[in-house]
């Protein structure tokens, strides 16, 4: 038995993948899982360690609530295509809210571990957010607590049992059912009520009397398809990607004539920027310009995980990391993580980008080629995917 202390000692969502990903003898036959939230950005970063489990005989079955509106369209359908069995518990009565946090592994009559806490199938609830996390490992063997884990698992027969009628089992039509009729919405909606209640506030500044910490969720990137191709095929140099292996979605932005500090090109003793500004640049969606100081922190990039850092004058800067597949003059160049930033205090100013996209380790790649004049496209992740966005400059 034990706590996680999260995020500051570990988190569950990396103990989860842990669980999920053993072999032979110390694998798990069964994943039960109850919360009271889900979204896309919980679900994703555990889904491949549970598509893993699946296909070494394991089963997966949740039961989830979506009280308050706070489980996403993208959560549920998404977990519910890497769920065995996928129940949705909710009270009609306001005065009701389903909120447990139960993950529960089990290996049938010879072990069983259980974790109880705060923690929601959310990135920020597997990872990043403060959360208290306890867990307990049964013996199986032992009739004490056989008995004892007998009693956490009908807690999950009791809520997924569809005799009730506050248990619905869920299906694709019952999701489109739910969506409807209003029981749910599409993350990029809820991320646009977050912001228009945050606005409406209109709080007062005041001098910040507490710090500041900002947690980030180790991704499990998969390798690049370049890097697969290269190791199976045992190759030293690399080899140019055909366009079949890479991920591009719809244009959703471009920027023509690149100014040289977006490319990293300057003169004397000028510093580099380290960023792309993500400004108007003329670009249209419907013939009409977008506004670049919404476009980007709520279309382009609204369904990513955004955390508020403060700077050292302590005013707000967000900020969020996604995957970018990059082509540069006709060359695959890989597949980065890649910091997005947005100053909310630049809005004011009608000139102002208040949207960066930072090059991290890639300015090196920017800057090996003369790219000052060239144009840039980016384009959203291909359809049903969260990641990667993708960019093209030629």
């Amino acid at each position: 038995m034990g706590i996680i202390n999260q995020p500051h000692k570990a988190n569950l969502g990396d103990k989860l993948r842990e669980l999920l990903s053993l072999q032979g003898e110390f694998s798990f036959d069964n994943f039960y899982v109850i919360v009271a939230y889900v979204k896309k950005s919980g679900v994703m970063q555990i889904k491949e360690s549970v598509e893993f489990f699946r296909k070494n005989g394991g089963n997966i079955k949740v039961v989830a609530g979506i009280d308050q509106k706070n489980s996403s369209l993208e959560g549920i359908s998404n977990l519910f295509e890497i769920s065995d069995e996928l129940y949705l518990y909710h009270s009609e009565s306001l005065m009701q809210t389903f909120h447990p946090k139960l993950y529960i592994l089990e290996k049938k009559d010879k072990k069983a571990i259980v974790f109880i806490g705060s923690n929601n199938m959310t990135g920020g609830g597997l990872f990043t957010n403060y959360e208290a996390c306890y867990f307990i490992e049964f013996d199986l063997t032992l009739k004490k607590d056989k008995e004892d884990f007998f009693g956490v698992k009908e807690m999950f027969n009791f809520y997924s049992n569809t005799s009730s009628d506050c248990c619905k089992k869920v299906s694709k039509e019952f999701i489109q059912e739910l969506t409807n009729k209003g029981y749910i919405t599409n993350e990029d909606n809820l991320f646009r009520q977050m912001r228009k209640v945050t606005r409406d506030l209109q709080l007062p500044k005041r001098e910040r009397i507490f710090g500041s910490e900002t947690f980030k969720i180790k991704r499990t990137i998969q390798k690049s398809r370049k890097e697969i191709i290269e190791e199976e095929l045992d190759l030293i140099n690399p080899i140019e990607i055909p366009e079949a292996f890479n991920t591009k979605g719809n244009l959703i932005w471009k920027k023509e004539n690149l100014p040289s500090s977006d490319v990293q090109r300057v003169s004397g003793t000028t510093n580099i920027t380290g960023v792309l500004r993500l400004s108007q640049a003329r670009f249209k969606i419907n013939n009409e310009l977008v506004n670049h100081t919404t476009y980007f922190i709520n279309e382009v990039f609204g369904r990513l995980d955004w955390t508020t850092e403060y700077r050292k004058n302590k005013q707000p800067l967000l900020v969020a990391f996604a995957r970018f597949q990059i082509n540069i003059l006709g060359k695959y160049k890989g597949e980065y993580e890649l910091k997005i930033s947005h100053d909310p205090e630049r809005i004011a100013g009608q000139d102002n980008v208040p949207t960066t996209l930072h090059w991290g380790n890639t300015i090196n790649i920017i800057k090996e080629k003369t790219l000052t004049g060239k144009n840039l496209f980016l384009y959203a992740p291909s359809k049903d995917t969260f990641e990667p966005y993708y960019i093209e400059i030629n």
